[in-house]
């Protein structure tokens, strides 16, 4: 058992290792869709548990968790990401995205298309409206679809993954 612990202590810290030494790769499994987007899979193992959230009561460490010690995202099955229809601007896309702040901060979002050109917006919800800590909405818009890789920033935590977006299907 202890030669466990200390395998699965060396494996995340040398994916922390590696994480932040490539800032600008998505960190976590990956996966090529048909097209070649290289998708985030969920981490391999759940990240850090939650503090108490006065928002959202015991979110519990979903299977589909992405992140690290200071910030958590729950991903799409699959790597994807079904997006709405924006009613305002023609093209555009957007989805909700929920994030979960382990440490204190103002979460900041980028996006950028890794398969053309595209424009990124994220309205993100800010502490004086979630708090310091814990579950934060946002609402991410694309200007296409396509492979897209986004990163959350609160501090010096960035996890970043890929994931490809598609139009969401009339009904769903």
């Amino acid at each position: 058992m202890a030669g466990r612990i200390w395998v699965g202590t060396v494996v995340v810290v040398g994916s922390l290792f590696i994480a932040a030494c490539t800032a600008e790769s998505p960190s976590g499994q990956q996966a090529h869709t048909s097209d070649g987007c290289p998708v985030t899979k969920p981490s391999p193992h759940a990240p850090v548990s939650l503090p108490p959230d006065p928002v959202v009561s015991n979110p519990g460490v979903p299977e589909d968790a992405f992140g690290d010690e200071s910030l958590w995202v729950r991903l799409a099955p699959g790597g994807g990401m079904s997006a709405r229809a924006d009613e305002v601007r023609s093209g555009y896309l957007w989805q909700k995205v929920l994030w979960w702040r382990i440490k204190p901060g103002q979460l900041v979002i980028e996006g950028h298309r890794l398969d053309g050109p595209g424009t990124f917006d994220a309205d993100v919800g800010t502490v004086d409206e979630y708090g310091p800590t814990g579950f934060v909405g946002s609402i991410l818009t694309f200007s296409a679809p396509g492979c897209w890789r986004i990163t959350g920033q609160v501090g010096e935590a960035s996890p970043t993954f890929v994931t490809r977006v598609v139009a969401m299907r009339e009904g769903s």
